[in-house]
């Protein structure tokens, strides 16, 4: 039922014998991709080699820039809620460092596509249906 929701979505996500990386762009085996509980087909969209390459540069990325790291969110300005404290936020395109984000605004910005776009269009949004008076 749920794929019938979804039918816009392109073939090769749906492929058992594989599907292109969303990083690398390689078509690769189903084994090459992790398991993954939120998506359709129960993969990762990056295949295992890309995921662990992001993960090696963001670890780099956090000990190049934990001397910037402050007590309140680079965004926000306020002290982080919950367990996780401030995290690290990058661009996922240059993987460069933006700076220290609590949870909700980095979760925030990338459901907004983590890109001046989305933002833009959220605050447009916004504009028009706040109440001025």
């Amino acid at each position: 039922m749920q794929l019938v929701l979804f039918n816009s979505l392109e073939d090769s996500t749906l492929d058992p014998d594989g599907r292109e990386c969303l990083w690398c762009k390689e078509k690769k085996k189903a084994e090459a991709f992790s398991k993954h509980n939120h998506s359709i087909d129960g993969y990762d969209t990056r295949c295992k080699l890309c995921v662990r390459t992001a993960g090696k540069l963001t670890k780099q990325l956090r000990l190049e820039n934990e001397h910037l790291k402050t007590d309140t969110c680079d965004c926000c300005g306020k002290l982080p809620k919950g367990h996780r404290g401030l995290v690290l936020d990058h661009c996922h395109d240059t993987i460069k460092f933006r700076g220290w984000l609590c949870e909700m605004c980095n979760l925030g910005i990338g459901q907004l596509g983590d890109d001046l776009d989305g933002l833009e269009k959220a605050f447009s949004y916004l504009q028009r249906h706040y109440n001025y008076e």
